[in-house]
């Protein structure tokens, strides 16, 4: 299964200006920046992550290796489905992975991923 949203080639163009202008936050390895860039960021460009803001791209485009890969992404699907983690906990802000990538990887990765989520909500209500 591919996971990059494909682009003709004036969305391409259109793409790579908003991919550059994101700097260190144009990651593509474990997001599909593509799919959200067309389905999202160009449709509503206020709402969307900047290189100079704190919003934080939603779980709908994480790639299956992606470490907080979910259930609201829209690659969980068929086998990738298993290594789909959840968002719970009170304040809906705690990750909890998929019992397949806890057990691939450990409780170590959880309290990583946990802390960053914690960090990344903290920085964002500043």
């Amino acid at each position: 299964m591919a996971y990059d949203t494909k682009l003709n080639t004036e969305e391409e163009t259109q793409y790579q200006k908003y991919a550059q202008s994101l700097g260190d936050k144009g990651n593509t390895i474990d997001y599909d920046l593509r799919g959200y860039w067309k389905n999202i960021a160009r449709v509503h460009p206020k709402e969307s992550p900047t290189a100079t803001n704190d919003k934080h791209f939603p779980d709908t485009y994480k790639k299956p290796n992606h470490p907080g890969f979910s259930t609201e992404s829209i690659y969980a699907t068929g086998g990738d489905k298993a290594w789909a983690g959840s968002w719970g906990g009170a304040s809906g802000d705690d990750y909890q992975p998929s019992k397949l990538r806890r057990i691939m990887q450990g409780p170590k990765d959880e309290k990583r991923m946990n802390a960053m989520t914690k960090l990344k909500m903290e920085l964002s209500n500043k």
